[in-house]
This record gives C-alpha cells, sequence and structure tokens, in this order.
C-alpha cells in the first residue's frame, strides 16, 4: 500500500488529509455535481471532493461521493485502471492507474478490514441502531 503511494491522501492517524481532490472518477450526467467547485465557484475546485477517512471504510459503503461503487474492490479496481484523466485530476493519478496486482488488492483489503473499530461501532452511545 506504501509503495503505491496510498498514504499520500489517505495520511495516519484517521487515514486522511482531509484535502479536496479530483481521483479521476467520471462524470455522473445524472448528479451535476462539480464537487467543491459548487461551493468556492472556482474552475480549480470543479470535481474535487473530500478524501474520506479509511477508519471504519470496511462498514461504510456505498463508496465514493456518489456511491458509484458497492464494494471496496470496486474502488480498488477504479485507481487500477478506471481513472478518467480530466480537468484537475490530482498530479498523484495523472497516470491514469494505479498498478496492484489481485494479491495486493486482496492485501489492500484486508488491511482496509482492520480499521474496522468494532468497540466504537457497538458502542451504544454512537452506534446507528440499524448496525448489525
Amino acid at each position: 500500500m506504501f509503495l503505491s503511494n496510498c498514504n499520500a491522501c489517505h495520511k495516519e492517524p484517521l487515514f486522511s488529509d482531509f484535502q479536496y481532490r479530483n481521483n479521476g472518477l467520471s462524470v455522473n450526467p445524472f448528479l451535476n455535481d462539480s464537487g467543491r467547485a459548487h461551493i468556492t465557484s472556482l474552475s480549480q475546485d470543479r470535481y474535487k471532493f473530500k478524501t474520506p477517512s479509511l477508519r471504519n471504510v470496511a462498514k461504510t459503503g456505498p463508496y465514493m461521493h456518489d456511491g458509484r461503487y458497492e464494494t471496496l474492490e470496486d474502488c480498488l479496481n477504479h485507481y487500477t485502471g478506471n481513472i478518467t484523466n480530466m480537468m484537475n485530476i490530482d498530479p498523484l493519478l495523472q497516470s491514469g492507474s494505479i498498478p496492484l496486482t489481485a494479491q495486493e488488492k486482496q492485501d489492500v483489503i484486508a488491511f482496509l478490514n482492520t480499521l474496522t473499530d468494532y468497540k466504537f461501532l457497538n458502542d451504544k452511545r454512537f452506534a446507528d441502531p440499524n448496525f448489525k
């Protein structure tokens, strides 16, 4: 994961830098969602969304700002070959993909599962009553 530079955006301790970035998602024509530019009206913010924390990510699907991916594997498939090179794409993603083998993808997903804090999720003060 560190060789693929995931930690450039997903920094410890919360596994996010909380910056706005364009991660190369193709534009969803049904949403007309310009990202941060909708708030700032700045063209350089077009299609930029806040980098999410990866804490409890295995329990927070669907994924991406528009919920287009059902699984973590779908997300990794985006980064390993479905990045759209577009205006304002993050410089870290301009190559169009992050090379990961099938085993490396499994390893990343296994790591992401370790970020699930069941104690927190099951704490009655914070838990969603529908969480199972």
